[in-house]
């Protein structure tokens, strides 16, 4: 049963790192799309009405954010058990 439970874990601390590198990846493409509006609103590509674009994109990169330290945080706490 002890076993089992460590192949459990395991596997657990495999997918919190597989989410953990996903949730990066895709923060990085967000970053990405924030500098591109920034640059685009600064050139004059972009109109003061669209700003709800760049809202969305924070947003995203904070969720992002949130999630990833998450599961680190769950992440640790599996290691310790």
């Amino acid at each position: 049963m002890k076993n089992a439970n460590k192949c459990s874990d395991l596997d657990e601390l495999e997918l919190i790192d597989s989410h953990i590198d996903s949730k990066t990846k895709y923060r990085k493409i967000v970053q990405a799309a924030i500098a591109q509006w920034v640059k685009d609103y600064q050139s004059g590509a972009i109109q003061v009405n669209t700003v709800n674009d760049l809202r969305i994109l924070i947003n995203m990169d904070a969720e992002l954010q949130r999630g990833i330290l998450t599961n680190n945080k769950m992440k640790s706490n599996r290691k310790r058990k």
